[in-house]
């Protein structure tokens, strides 16, 4: 069993990262729940306006509801690509992490994070159809309707499907070869 500094720390800022995502996630879903209630009308405190810039408060609550419910997608993607990461680190700390159970986590993690893009995109997307042009001038609002595209994070994602191979041809190759010893 290898145990490392580095592996703890490792092992301590994912399970702390998890953690945080899980927190803001269940911040957001009150928020949400808080939103719909006053969208509904059932509760509504005296200092929100009737309407922003123009705008009825109703048409900014939905575009704020959007941008909550991608952020509580995003998060729950880091979740899952924390973990698989967190299990990656144990089976490290545990002395092989060459097998074919990393190649799937690796090419899990892939996926996962092209589905934050995806979720990035798709929302960016919709907020900039729905966004009133009054309030465009009081959103940052850039690149591609909003979505900033990072080629180093495509870059990321590739290099982690490459890793993905390399970790699953290295595993069926020690199998291999431990089938001929």
């Amino acid at each position: 069993m290898v145990k490392t500094r580095l592996f703890t720390v490792t092992q301590w800022l994912l399970n702390a990262a998890m953690l945080v995502c899980a927190f803001g996630g269940a911040v957001l879903c009150v928020a949400l729940g808080a939103l719909a209630i006053m969208a509904t009308g059932l509760w509504m405190p005296p200092e929100v306006p009737a309407q922003v810039k123009g705008v009825p408060v109703s048409h900014v609550f939905l575009i704020v509801a959007l941008a909550m419910l991608a952020g509580i997608a995003i998060l729950a993607l880091a979740i899952l690509i924390f973990r698989a990461v967190r299990q990656i680190v144990d089976s490290a700390v545990s002395g092989d992490p060459f097998v074919v159970e990393n190649a799937d986590r690796l090419a899990r993690i892939g996926w996962l994070l092209l589905g934050v893009y995806g979720v990035q995109l798709a929302a960016s997307a919709m907020v900039g159809v729905i966004i009133p042009a009054q309030l465009k001038d009081n959103i940052k609002f850039d690149g591609f309707g909003g979505f900033n595209f990072s080629p180093l994070g495509i870059l990321a994602i590739l290099l982690i499907f490459v890793l993905a191979q390399i970790f699953r041809h290295g595993s069926e190759m020690r199998a291999e070869l431990e089938g001929t010893v």
